[in-house]
């Protein structure tokens, strides 16, 4: 038997974020990222729709995540 429910929960970004674990939050990001992959084909003008709508602690905080990925891509190469 299948049961279906679908219900609504008014909840903010930020009480959201602060129930998540850091792993939680990682594991959102790279779903949003997929998502991005597959529903968006412009990706260049995605990313400036996405920097237009995040606040700059935001973009610092991803600019850090990149500069952690990056060296350590060239470091397995």
């Amino acid at each position: 038997m299948d049961v279906e429910i679908k219900t609504t929960i008014d909840v903010s970004i930020s009480t959201l974020a602060e129930s998540m674990s850091l792993g939680e939050i990682a594991a959102l990001l790279s779903a949003v990222a997929l998502r991005f992959d597959g529903d968006f084909h412009d990706r260049a003008g995605l990313a400036v729709d996405f920097a237009d709508n995040t606040s700059e602690l935001g973009a610092r905080f991803m600019a850090e995540i990149i500069a952690q990925r990056v060296p350590r891509q060239r470091q397995d190469a």
